[in-house]
């Protein structure tokens, strides 16, 4: 049931079974007592070394698929990047390894990791995929670009890896990039709240990019853009509550009464997660947002207490930080009291400083 990538090797003489007869097999030399003929030894090597290297191509060789076109193929991108980190089984020294660096903020670390893994299509892919990931969180995302082009083309294509390559081409302010890649995601693998909250973000940079410059009617289009790209995530998968907050943070900024609307249904679907499995640091942090917008200054505290503890990386704070400040400053231009919530801002802000 693996797609692609397998090699079958047979000793000469012997007679496949009728299963795998028609497939493409390496005839390999034995000589005397069972062991590898000395005299055919080097070009044995030289022909599994050749078809090692045209294994690396994402072409199909498994009969199962050959014959079954219509099954479906695996993919770790179903994964959610933050998930893959904890549950996918791989080597345990670089697990452990890559752990230390991102708990120290070691960028040399993970280049250092990098380089002794040579040449990334011949690595685990595990590994690989931590490592991408590791940039991430490290801010490293000139990095994450140069190693999602040096990946094997078959993992550099996962949703997963064209996801978080999409988030870190944004974050380098290469937006229209960003944009086609999430685009084609979806085309080719349908619409889903992970992909679509990505393009929702890279809409949202373009809005404060146009606000910060002035052009406001630019500014009003890419702000319904990242509202429409929010709910469309929102929408194609009701669990999870992240595209719908940042829909519903956009639409308290632009004063769109349909917020009401949407924000108890956001709001039950992530109390839904509090009691589904253990809770993270965005279940908490999603709900202080929506207790913000429906100004229940109460229970934003106690959301607030409830994420700190589980605050792993300063980028999560930032974020929220950035939505905070948002909904305050298009409060207060509306002429509304806003103190409340720049104390959440200032106390997110002092655990950034101490994290970093």
């Amino acid at each position: 049931l693996r797609p692609r990538s397998t090699i079958l090797i047979v000793a000469k003489g012997s007679q496949l079974p009728f299963n795998v007869g028609p497939q493409r097999t390496m005839e390999y030399d034995l000589g005397r007592g069972g062991v590898p003929n000395p005299e055919f030894l080097q070009k044995n090597v030289a022909e599994l070394a050749s078809r090692l290297e045209a294994a690396r191509e994402p072409h199909e060789d498994s009969p199962f698929y050959q014959y079954v076109s219509a099954w479906p193929r695996p993919d770790i991108a179903h994964l959610k990047a933050d998930l893959f980190q904890e549950q996918v089984f791989y080597s345990a020294a670089y697990k452990a390894r890559l752990q230390t660096v991102r708990a120290n903020s070691d960028r040399d670390g993970a280049k250092v990791i990098e380089t002794e893994l040579g040449d990334i299509r011949d690595a685990e892919p595990g590994v690989v995929v931590d490592l991408f990931l590791t940039y991430r969180d490290l801010k490293c995302y000139g990095e994450m670009v140069g190693l999602a082009e040096r990946m094997e083309k078959a993992l550099a294509a996962s949703v997963l890896i064209r996801e978080q390559l999409a988030f870190a081409l944004n974050r380098l302010s290469r937006r229209d990039e960003a944009e086609n890649i999430l685009k084609d995601v979806i085309q080719r693998h349908g619409p889903s709240s992970e992909t679509f909250g990505l393009l929702g973000r890279v809409y949202k940079d373009r809005w404060q990019e146009a606000v910060a410059t002035g052009r406001k009617l630019a500014a009003q289009g890419y702000l319904q853009s990242a509202i429409a790209a929010y709910r469309r995530g929102f929408e194609a998968d009701w669990r999870d509550a992240f595209p719908g907050v940042n829909a519903v943070t956009l639409m308290d900024i632009a004063g769109d009464p349909d917020k009401d609307e949407l924000l108890p249904v956001v709001r039950y679907a992530a109390r839904q997660r509090l009691t589904q499995g253990s809770p993270d640091y965005w279940d908490y942090a999603t709900l202080m947002e929506l207790a913000v917008m429906a100004d229940n200054e109460r229970e934003s505290v106690d959301m607030l207490m409830a994420c700190l503890p589980k605050l792993r990386h300063s980028w999560m704070a930032e974020t929220t930080i950035a939505n905070l400040t948002m909904i305050g400053d298009a409060r207060a231009g509306r002429g509304e009291a806003t103190d409340w919530i720049m104390e959440l801002v200032a106390e997110l802000s002092g655990e950034v400083s101490i994290s970093d």
